[in-house]
Parts: structure tokens; C-alpha cells; sequence
């Protein structure tokens, strides 16, 4: 069964990012298949995950401005929402 763990609050500085990125890596260590997915814009998740963002050419920010849905991801060809 599928199940979403969300990691949010509103105050700054509470440790959202540390158990987002430590759970992830938990799970992942114990066979779980992980989503992480890392909405900040300073992409502090991304780069704790060992990934720098500056090397990517697509970010969550073109998923949510242009409406496109990473459809190569997961083999097929780009697509646009209309």
C-alpha cells in the first residue's frame, strides 16, 4: 500500500528539511521505494540528498510555471497540458 509522509510547518528554522532528507534515506536504506520531492527554492533537501542543483536543467519550478509534466521521466515523449 502506498502511503504519503509530509514534513511541513510554517515557521522557518524547525527542522522540516533534516527529517525530510533523514526519513527519506531510512526508508530508502530499508527497501521502501522514495519520492522525495524538495519545494524550497534554496533546494537545501536537493543538496542534502547529495545533488547539486545548479546541475539541473529542469526543476519542480517548470513542472508548476509551464504546465508540462515530465512524461520522459517515465518513458514517453514530452507532453504539455492544455
Amino acid at each position: 500500500m502506498t502511503k504519503v509522509i509530509a514534513v511541513c510547518n510554517q515557521k522557518g528554522g524547525v527542522g522540516k528539511t533534516t527529517t525530510a532528507v533523514n526519513l527519506s534515506a531510512y526508508l530508502s536504506q530499508m527497501g521502501r521505494r522514495v519520492l522525495f520531492i524538495d519545494l524550497d527554492p534554496q533546494a537545501n533537501g536537493t543538496t542534502g540528498l547529495g545533488i547539486n542543483p545548479n546541475s539541473l536543467n529542469k526543476t519542480v519550478y517548470h513542472l508548476l510555471a509551464y504546465n508540462i509534466l515530465p512524461y520522459h521521466w517515465f518513458g514517453y515523449k514530452s507532453q504539455q497540458l492544455k
